[in-house]
């Protein structure tokens, strides 16, 4: 057919037009290649350590890599140039990146603190955010109350107010206290929030309201009530916290019998907020899984195991950073010197409503694509929230740019 173009088939899709077989997703995404890297200029090893997280800009334009020595680096994903470094962005690891906006990101370390940075302006921070006293670990935003939320090892989930992020000394305030938790997200909606573990267990808490949390979970201990569910006193599910409308809680416990899962430590939520895939390791860390659940109850009132797919186990010491395509068609993860994609269709096709797997066993998730393109392990991939682009961050430290390369 020659050679066609990944803008013509977003424009098909944007105006309506049935797309040509070699311009269906399922095509697109089996064609990803590495098509440019950032590397660093020093011949030894790299001055800014491993990459632990990446984040595009809501417009793609931009991407930030959160470094194992204290740095960030500002990413032009087209020219795949480093446009800014900034050595001491914190005194320990920079673990994750979160925008509110276009210009204004977000910055969480192991020295317990959250940095506030205007993309235009980045030779000093905005402020400082410091209320954590153990690393922290993820962040989110919710635009529908204004207000952000954050999870650190300190086992205490904290809302900050972001109207008051130009003032000088800002504390965020204790939500919850929940033990072994190791990360949060929130769907695209603020509706629901999703919190993971170190001992082997999720829970969503629906009909969110931050503003609210800290009353609706006064004197909920979720390690406690979970150790009671697996002991199988059924007698938790007559508390508050799981019979109310607003902050629900409800426990995601479907899993295989052999998975035996104890390291939740990444999570990404379904861009539409269907579902949640999450990659943790088994009790005695002799196997690694990514596993996909509903975030919607079936007829049965859980939430369902949907897919799953059995990893490499390799360089168990570090934190493999999964995520969705931005149609959600797709899940990438990391796999040795690069990652895979999976999807629950040969053709990509996008995921439909849990509901109608109600009978449905869960499925083995199939691998569309795997992209080698690092010379050390892969630890975190992002995809561009508006172009076919992955970013993929490595060991080592060097950064690589992964689209369709089309015949």
């Amino acid at each position: 057919m020659g050679s066609v173009s990944v803008f013509q088939k977003l424009k098909h899709r944007h105006i309506g037009y049935p797309l040509l077989p070699s311009l269906q997703a399922g095509y697109l995404y089996r064609s990803l290649r590495c098509t440019g890297r950032w590397e660093y200029d020093a011949a030894s090893s790299s001055p800014y350590g491993s990459i632990f997280g990446l984040e595009f800009s809501p417009q793609g334009d931009v991407v930030v890599a959160a470094c194992e020595k204290t740095s960030i680096l500002i990413l032009d994903p087209y020219t795949h140039c480093c446009v800014k470094a900034v050595n001491q962005a914190h005194s320990d690891c920079v673990n994750c990146v979160r925008f509110l906006d276009n210009r204004t990101f977000l910055t969480c370390s192991d020295d317990t603190s959250l940095a506030i940075w205007d993309i235009r302006r980045m030779d000093e921070k905005v402020n400082t955010l410091n209320g954590h006293n153990n690393w922290v670990k993820s962040i989110q935003y919710s635009h529908k109350e204004r207000l952000l939320v954050t999870t650190g090892f300190d086992d205490t989930i904290r809302v900050w107010e972001t109207d008051k992020f130009a003032e000088g000394c800002v504390t965020g305030q204790i939500a919850m206290h929940c033990k072994y938790i190791t990360r949060l997200k929130l769907t695209p909606d603020a509706k629901k929030m999703v919190v993971s573990t170190s001992v082997g267990f999720l829970f969503v808490i629906h009909e969110l309201s931050l503003q609210s949390l800290e009353e609706d979970m006064d004197g909920f201990d979720p390690v406690r009530v979970w150790m009671s569910h697996v002991q199988g006193d059924r007698r938790y599910l007559r508390m508050d916290q799981f019979l109310r409308n607003r902050n629900r809680v409800q426990f995601i416990s479907d899993f295989l019998s052999e998975m035996f899962p104890w390291c939740i430590n990444s999570m990404e939520v379904h861009p539409e907020g269907k579902c949640v895939v999450s990659r943790f390791a088994s009790e005695d860390f002799g196997a690694e899984w990514t596993v996909v659940h509903a975030l919607e109850s079936t007829n049965d009132g859980q939430l369902p195991l949907l897919w799953y797919k059995e990893e490499a186990n390799r360089e168990r010491d570090f934190i493999k950073e999964v995520c969705f395509s931005q149609d959600g068609h797709v899940i990438c993860s990391p796999f040795a010197f690069g990652f895979r994609l999976f999807s629950p269709t040969i053709d990509c096709s996008v995921y439909v409503d849990p509901h109608q797997y109600t009978d449905m066993k869960p499925s083995e998730l199939i691998e569309v694509n795997t992209t080698i393109g690092h010379r050390s392990v892969v630890l975190t991939t992002r995809c561009s929230p508006v172009h076919m682009l992955f970013a993929s961050g490595c060991l080592d430290g060097r950064v690589c740019f992964n689209q369709p390369c089309l015949a």
